[in-house]
């Protein structure tokens, strides 16, 4: 990330005029940060500058679960650089609110007035997202560091300009900022619904219906790693049946021998347990394991959420040592679809406020003491 930024500073400069640091959907261990494609790629997949706001929530969230305050200050010029970008990158709707244009959707198209598929518009949902996303993570970042120059105070004052997810007419969050006819209504990209998973924007009831009313229309089935994200979504909007019909998707035997020049997006496992791309793409995996930490447990919202979209195809078990933000690390034990017991433990003096069902704790945690809770 620290290559990239450095790297990232000439790009902003030299393709856009801008301060800070861009980064495009492409890297490398050379950390490339320019568009690809050659000049003749399709915007949908070669010309997105948004690789900064989506790799600092990564960054984010390494501070958020370890606390680390080191690592803190070591990403703060990335989230710092990352937002200069932003500030100049961002401009003025005729409505007085702030947009990206151009812009794109991840690797979505829309159909054009001619009726043929386009991709560049302007403000995506997902732009807008990242915008909202970013701001938010270096204000927190800011209070937590003392940091109140111009640039902190510039992103305070133009993140309420930043226009809310839409809800479109069929009751769906809006990919683009107007409703725009999909070129492939069941895409495997669901870039609109970052807010939701792996954003942490607190939305209301509305949006969060809107959110799965945008998954029932993508349908359930897709390539291995969108199955993954489809679960952390249904994870997040504890919905424990929906989440068991896309483990049965993403569990499917898919043929060691398939053709790799197939061209269905669909997913399973390989006989190795590679996630089936086609070819193949380690998300699959790795973005299932993430999705089932969110069905256990969740913190993204403030309170300890335990067991909040348990599966059926998990009745009993026990897991150990996940950890909330804040670093709290939490062991659970469950049966018959009901939880037994949970021990947290945090590094610091902390009161948390656990919520399991219908059950709802302020719970005391001294340093480095395990502190147990059973609900009722």
């Amino acid at each position: 990330m620290e290559e990239i930024a450095e790297a990232g500073r000439g790009t902003a400069a030299r393709l856009y005029g801008a301060h800070g640091w861009a980064a495009h959907h492409n890297s490398d261990a050379w950390a490339y940060t320019s568009p690809v494609g050659m000049g003749k790629g399709d915007p949908a997949w070669a010309n997105w500058p948004m690789a900064g706001p989506w790799l600092c929530r990564a960054l984010w969230d390494a501070y958020q679960f370890s606390g680390d305050r080191a690592l803190l200050g070591r990403i703060w010029p990335l989230l710092r650089g990352a937002a200069e970008f932003l500030v100049d990158w961002l401009v003025e709707r005729p409505d007085g609110s702030l947009g990206t244009s151009p812009s794109v959707s991840p690797e979505n198209h829309f159909v054009a007035p001619d009726g043929e598929p386009r991709a560049a518009a302007s403000s995506s949902a997902m732009d807008l997202a990242l915008a909202r996303d970013l701001f938010t993570i270096v204000i927190s970042a800011a209070d937590l560091l003392g940091e109140d120059g111009p640039l902190v105070r510039t992103v305070r004052r133009l993140q309420e300009r930043l226009p809310s997810p839409v809800i479109g007419s069929r009751g769906e969050i809006l990919e683009w900022e107007v409703e725009r006819v999909e070129h492939e209504p069941s895409h495997r990209h669901i870039s609109h619904l970052y807010p939701a998973y792996p954003g942490t924007e607190t939305l209301t009831d509305a949006e969060m219906a809107a959110v799965g009313r945008s998954l029932d229309l993508r349908g359930p089935d897709s390539t291995g790693w969108s199955l993954a994200w489809k679960l952390a979504l249904r994870a997040r909007l504890r919905q424990p049946e929906r989440v068991s019909e896309l483990i049965s998707l993403a569990f499917r035997p898919v043929p060691a021998d398939r053709d790799e020049s197939h061209t269905s997006f669909s997913g399973g496992l390989y006989p190795n347990l590679f996630s089936a791309h086609p070819p193949f793409q380690i998300d699959g995996n790795f973005g299932f394991t993430a999705a089932l930490a969110e069905c256990l447990l969740q913190s993204h919202s403030g309170p300890v959420v335990l067991l909040p979209a348990l599966p059926s195809e998990l009745p009993s078990g026990r897991v150990r040592g996940l950890l909330t933000r804040h670093a709290v690390r939490v062991d659970m034990e469950w049966s018959d679809g009901r939880l037994n017991r949970a021990v947290l433990c945090a590094p610091a003096d902390l009161v948390v406020e656990v919520v399991y069902d219908d059950d709802r704790i302020r719970l005391a945690l001294p340093a480095d003491v395990a502190v147990e809770y059973k609900p009722g």
